[in-house]
């Protein structure tokens, strides 16, 4: 059974203000569940600018290697969060998703006139026991 300690929250999206991010690469060697993990994600997301029409689409990728040799960063089928809106205000979601590969990374896309958003986003990891 699982305990406070086993659990690790692992950052993708430092805390920052912007438009489009590709998160940090998060390592799983030595996460529970290899071949299989079932893990959390989560954002948090304020809208900090003007236009109307700005949205913002955060995804989960993975990829076998961190640096896209031999493998590329491709999105996990399902591991989307709803959009992001005009309206979004400390708006914080969370999605769970599985992956057989050893990183993920949260990548935001935004769009619009002039979009900004204020985000942030991680995963929340079992480690495995030693």
């Amino acid at each position: 059974m699982a305990n406070q300690q086993q659990f690790n929250i692992a950052v993708s999206i430092h805390a920052q203000s912007g438009g489009s991010v590709d998160g940090d690469a998060v390592d799983l060697q030595g996460t529970i569940h290899a071949g299989g993990r079932n893990i959390k994600a989560f954002v948090n997301v304020t809208n900090t600018g003007g236009d109307a029409d700005e949205v913002l689409d955060i995804v989960v990728e993975e990829a076998p290697d961190n640096n896209g040799q031999p493998g590329e960063w491709t999105p996990i089928p399902g591991a989307a969060f709803d959009q992001f809106d005009v309206n979004a205000s400390e708006s914080t979601a969370e999605l769970h998703f599985v992956t057989n590969q050893r990183f993920v990374r949260l990548v935001s896309t935004a769009a619009g006139e002039t979009p900004v958003f204020a985000q942030a986003g991680g995963f929340l990891l079992e480690q495995r026991l030693a």
